[in-house]
């Protein structure tokens, strides 16, 4: 009688055990996705601006530090697009929570004024995006991110400053 009692009591361990690995490596996870578009409103003497894009990085509500994330580096032209056909960039995972901040490096940008190719210098080399946002566990949240080209671009200096005019979160 002892031991099937004993064997049982193992069997249960073992079943609570598997279940309990197999929860936490699918299901009890603590993080989700954040996937990012650009997208940018027209101006007048501007038929394109290229942005090229290298890095992302994230500011948790819970910590003083900036996670970094790499992305693959893409050139996107921000006045081809716009909120409701915006361009993807990148997808990152991050950790439940709220998020309060975002630096989307640029790399590089040049605008085409006029017909003609300019290099832009760049006044900063991120565009900060000081919007909060939720991630769930498990789950997707989309963000876009609205360029203000017209306040970006200085075309008498050829100096661009990142300015972000809207930022759209679902």
């Amino acid at each position: 009688m002892k031991r099937n009692t004993l064997i049982a009591a193992v069997v249960v361990v073992i079943i609570v055990a598997v279940a309990g690995v197999y929860y936490v490596f699918n299901q009890g996870s603590n993080s989700g996705t954040l996937s990012m578009s650009v997208a940018d409103t027209p101006i007048a003497n501007v038929s394109a601006a290229y942005l090229t894009f290298s890095q992302v990085q994230v500011h948790s509500a819970n910590s003083s530090s900036w996670e970094t994330f790499n992305i693959s580096t893409q050139t996107i032209n921000v006045y081809a697009v716009s909120v409701t056909n915006p361009a993807f960039l990148s997808t990152i995972n991050l950790g439940a929570g709220k998020y309060t901040q975002i630096r989307l490096y640029i790399q590089n940008v040049t605008v085409v004024v006029n017909g003609i190719s300019e290099k832009f210098t760049m006044a900063s080399q991120y565009a900060l995006i000081n919007h909060p946002f939720n991630i769930s566990a498990h789950g997707t949240t989309k963000m876009t991110i609205d360029f203000s080209i017209s306040q970006s671009l200085n075309l008498q200096s050829m100096i661009f400053t990142p300015s972000v005019g809207t930022v759209t979160v679902s």
